[in-house]
């Protein structure tokens, strides 16, 4: 009867950190969904990832985008100075 009663409680103790894990998971798609737009409507979390994985496609080409500029930049006062 021991074995069963531990087995049980081990059972219970996985459960309990399922939930917690799962809680920890759905708070943390929620803060996402609110950093990326509070106002939004629509919170599921397919809506999150996808808007998410837009905003890091968008920024990436941003920082590439700026990168660019600032090469082009540093060229164009290089020459400026030297000329």
């Amino acid at each position: 009867m021991e074995a069963k009663d531990s087995i049980s409680a081990r059972k219970a103790q996985k459960a309990d950190r399922e939930k917690l894990r799962r809680d920890r998971l759905n708070e943390q798609f929620i803060e996402l969904g609110n950093s990326l737009d509070p106002d939004r409507p629509k919170n599921d979390k397919v809506t999150i990832l996808v808007d998410t994985t837009q905003m890091l496609k968008d920024l990436t080409a941003q920082v590439d985008r700026l990168k660019a500029e600032c090469s082009s930049l540093t060229e164009e006062s290089r020459e400026l100075t030297q000329g």
